[in-house]
């Protein structure tokens, strides 16, 4: 069995005139906060651990977009990157936020 986590990175690339900063925040993930945990090192736990051929809830199933966002996100490209990793149950904790065989993020 296994413990997972999962890095999501919200991303918006403007189209090659624009030279402001994307605003993050207008993209908005659904995540599921009934079966996975955000840590305070800004990971997605799942909660339950998991048996060789099994897989996880999704995270999250759909990404919008606020209704303020303006004219600068026209011809922009919007990405969401996810990032898992797993680390074995034995011996390590009793969930996955316990457990501490992560391996190291990049």
């Amino acid at each position: 069995p296994a413990y997972i986590r999962v890095k999501v990175e919200k991303d918006i690339e403007l189209a090659e005139e624009k030279t402001e900063e994307p605003d993050l925040g207008l993209m908005h993930l659904d995540f599921d906060n009934e079966l996975w945990a955000r840590g305070e090192d800004g990971y997605y736990y799942y909660k339950e651990a998991l048996a060789a051929g099994e897989i996880t809830n999704p995270l999250f199933a759909s990404v919008s977009f606020d209704k303020e966002m303006g004219n600068m996100y026209q011809n922009s490209t919007a990405r969401v990157n996810v990032t898992a990793y797993a680390t074995q149950v034995a011996n390590n904790g009793d969930s996955a936020l316990d457990a501490l065989g992560w391996p190291e993020s990049k």
